[in-house]
């Protein structure tokens, strides 16, 4: 078996002889033999090891928590990895279009990467990531509201394009339908649009109604529909929606509607609403991420 100076491993892997003696001390890897004289000596499984342990390190993960991995598992984090590598660069695209205003060729790149991956992966890995990276650059003044307004219009596009071509059971019990809809005054529809195409993708049936609802108006729609459970997404400042009429929002809806109907509430507000007296009596969810979402769906 063919064997290597830790100053032959250095130059093969590009880790320095005092990080090789410092994982070793604090981690247990690498483990050398020794030869004769005492000195250490690596086998090419270790050499490969090391290799991997430094491309996942340059990536961003901690050394602490991936040295005791064996090499399956190592080689499929750096799978994900690239795979995450790979995303970041697409957003990196993404919002270069934005910047630009270029709404042709964000529109072809979003189309592009949407073939690249599954449904779900491009909506929480590319869609999700993108819209809160543009929202962050306005408000930090690096993107106009322009930007926004242009980049949501070709994203709207697509994303409807998606929740439109899924097909749902026109058949079975109308208890089974979801509602998702935004609160009145909430004009940002992304998350919720988002949630919707999910639940579909699950194989539920979905009444999608958008952002901006009356509350009367959902409170018609739900039970136009017979539907067990409406979705209510709310993530708008509470300059753009206040506290109190979130709130007050709420507390109309569960006047008008069958005490029976379930309500999941998602988004960056779910605390304004969580204490409101009028869903203590009635089946509540309070969905923080998609994944969330995802779980109750499969409980339903």
């Amino acid at each position: 078996m063919e064997v290597y100076t830790i100053g032959h491993v250095a130059k093969m892997t590009g880790l320095t002889e005092f990080t090789l003696r410092a994982w070793e001390r604090r981690y247990g890897v690498p483990l050398p033999n020794r030869s004769h004289s005492g000195r250490r000596v690596y086998a090419t499984r270790e050499i490969e090891k090391l290799k991997l342990l430094k491309q996942l390190t340059e990536n961003g993960h901690v050394i602490g928590e991936i040295a005791h991995l064996d090499m399956p598992k190592l080689n499929a984090l750096a799978k994900q990895s690239d795979f995450a590598l790979a995303d970041a660069h697409r957003i990196q695209n993404l919002l270069t279009a934005v910047k630009e205003c270029n709404l042709q060729r964000l529109s072809a790149l979003l189309r592009h990467t949407q073939l690249e991956h599954d449904t779900r992966t491009f909506l929480l890995d590319i869609v999700s990531p993108l819209l809160a990276e543009i929202g962050e650059q306005v408000m930090a003044g690096e993107l106009d509201i322009y930007h926004e307004h242009a980049a949501s219009s070709v994203i709207r596009n697509i994303l409807s394009g998606i929740f439109y071509s899924i097909e749902q059971r026109t058949e079975g019990n109308p208890s089974q339908i979801l509602v998702f809809a935004g609160p009145e005054g909430d004009y940002h529809e992304f998350g919720i649009l988002i949630s919707a195409i999910l639940t579909a993708l699950n194989g539920k049936n979905v009444l999608y109604l958008g952002a901006n609802m009356p509350a009367i108006s959902l409170a018609r729609a739900i039970k136009k529909a017979e539907s067990a459970v409406v979705v209510i997404g709310c993530s708008t400042s509470n300059q753009a929606l206040s506290t109190s009429q979130y709130r007050n929002f709420v507390n109309h809806l569960t006047t008008e509607v069958d005490p029976q109907v379930s309500f999941w509430f998602g988004g960056a507000r779910n605390n304004d609403i969580r204490s409101l007296s009028a869903l203590k009596k009635r089946d509540v969810l309070m969905l923080n991420r998609y994944q969330d979402l995802e779980k109750a769906l499969r409980n339903f």
